[in-house]
């Protein structure tokens, strides 16, 4: 998440985490990801990245580094 991201999404449920499956991510991973705090994420805007208005293309620069 703190290299490519997170999209929040308010759907007026309790969250989960929802993505592709890989080997590499464990039961076991995935359920001590579970037991983080909302708390502890950060919110970032970074709308000033986007490549042109109405785009949800991404557009690097002095203050929209690559990850």
């Amino acid at each position: 998440m703190k290299r490519y991201g997170m999209i929040v999404a308010d759907k007026g449920i309790d969250w989960y985490f929802q993505g592709a499956v890989d080997p590499r991510w464990t039961y076991a991973f995935v359920d001590q990801l579970k037991r983080v705090p909302a708390g502890a994420f950060v919110a970032v805007d970074a709308s000033d990245c986007r490549a042109a208005p109405n785009s949800a293309a991404f557009a690097y620069g002095p203050g929209c580094p690559s990850p």
